[in-house]
């Protein structure tokens, strides 16, 4: 059986996965959704910054200047990972950042078919050896 690779460092797992499945509608209304598998480390980051958007509602991640739809793009997220329930969350970014920023959303991705901002992810399952809990994610 192939091992996942990390879409972001590209690195082979001996564990299970995190799926992120990432949504965003740009103003002119074109849809797109990608599944990314991420290790512990690359979904770090990515945990951070829903944190961070949810605390500046309305504000750029990149530049923190206020914007606004139609100016704004939120990339919503549902997030599976090994043994413990789906989470969700949101990244906020001006037009201009998230233009620099996509290409991490597509990277090593699979793009979805459009089904709105909503997608459905695999069950998650419980890991023998628990990876996720070396960066504070536990059941």
């Amino acid at each position: 059986m192939p091992r996942s690779i990390c879409a972001h460092c590209e690195q082979p797992a001996t564990f299970k996965l995190a799926s992120f499945y990432w949504g965003w509608r740009w103003p002119s209304g074109d849809r797109r959704a990608y599944v990314q598998l991420l290790c512990p480390a690359c979904a770090e980051p990515e945990m951070l910054k829903f944190e961070l958007s949810s605390q500046h509602p309305g504000q750029c991640l990149v530049c923190q200047d206020a914007c606004e739809y139609p100016s704004q793009v939120t990339v919503y997220a549902s997030v599976y990972i090994p043994g413990r329930d789906k989470l969700e969350g949101e990244q906020r970014f001006c037009i201009a950042d998230f233009e620099k920023e996509e290409q991490m959303f597509e990277q090593n991705a699979r793009r979805l078919p459009d089904r709105g901002l909503t997608a459905g992810g695999p069950p998650p399952s419980t890991p023998q050896q628990d990876p996720w809990a070396a960066i504070g994610l536990h059941p």
